[in-house]
């Protein structure tokens, strides 16, 4: 599953850097080394936004179980109040 939601930074990097004038920037360059520079710009991208969506899905898993443990500890609370 990591290697698809890995795919899929990589391509919304890659369509990115496309769309923010990255072939601009190369145009000068020899077609193979502006190739490669695009994606190795895409790659680096795709690792910073593939490790903050890591981040994120880790934190939520975390705080869902928190919000879940508290929702049994107030139920049993009450019971015992009852």
């Amino acid at each position: 599953m990591k290697i698809l939601r890995y795919a899929l930074c990589f391509i919304v990097s890659f369509l990115g850097l496309y769309l923010s004038g990255f072939p601009n920037l190369v145009s000068d360059l020899d077609p193979d080394t502006a190739t490669w520079s695009a994606f190795g710009a895409a790659f680096i991208v795709s690792l910073i936004v593939f490790a903050i969506f890591e981040m994120y899905l880790s934190f939520k898993r975390k705080i869902d179980e928190l919000v879940y443990r508290i929702g049994e500890l107030e139920e049993a609370l009450s019971q015992k109040e009852k």
